[in-house]
């Protein structure tokens, strides 16, 4: 009993808990995207809730104030999950984890700052929020409740568009390099008449 009291202690102080999730979500995020098109995210779902599990929604902290959504609210399920429900039309089962499919997309302003990035992980931005349902049953009978699940932190990066510092635009190096071959030309041309001709042959 000692035992057990002393581990139920150590368990509490450590922040360890015996019972994982019922519901855990982990997204893959683009690294980035341009000004003007979609930032998106991938996802699996790990449901050990003992129901069906029924997808139905998605929140963010995401700002639409930002300077970089090109949309309000910024976030947005993709396609409603339609390819969720193509792989699982009657929910994902209990007891197990969904293979990556599209989760949600965040579009870019067309006017966004080229390497700007949305989300600190030292601030309250950004998180995407799973709303869910629970069945019993298959075709969504037998309804049980709804809940939800917080992403880990997140963040939406515009992509950059600077180059090599000091690189020469193309047009430039194309004239550059047809400059050196023309003076190259010129340099073999002088050389090669200069040469004696060896041809002649002088008298005796």
């Amino acid at each position: 009993m000692r035992t057990i009291l002393a581990c139920g202690i150590f368990l509490t102080l450590s922040g360890t808990s015996l019972f994982a999730a019922p519901v855990t979500i982990n997204l893959f995020p683009d690294a980035s995207a341009a000004p003007g098109s979609a930032f998106n995210w991938q996802f699996t779902l790990t449901n050990d809730t003992g129901f069906y599990l029924a997808p139905s929604g998605v929140d963010s902290t995401f700002p639409a104030s930002d300077g970089v959504a090109g949309q309000d609210p910024p976030v947005q399920l993709t396609d409603n999950l339609d390819a969720f429900y193509d792989e699982y039309p009657d929910g994902l089962p209990d007891g197990s984890t969904s293979i990556e499919l599209p989760f949600a997309s965040y579009l870019i302003d067309p006017g966004a700052t080229p390497g700007a990035q949305v989300g600190n992980s030292s601030g309250p931005c950004c998180i995407l929020t799973l709303s869910y349902d629970l069945f019993g049953g298959t075709e969504f009978s037998e309804y049980d409740s709804s809940s939800s699940v917080d992403s880990g932190f997140t963040a939406v990066v515009v992509s950059g568009s600077e180059g090599f510092s000091g690189a020469p635009e193309p047009a430039s190096l194309v004239t550059c390099l047809l400059g050196l071959a023309a003076f190259a030309a010129v340099i073999s041309k002088r050389r090669w008449a200069a040469r004696p001709d060896r041809s002649r042959k002088t008298a005796c």
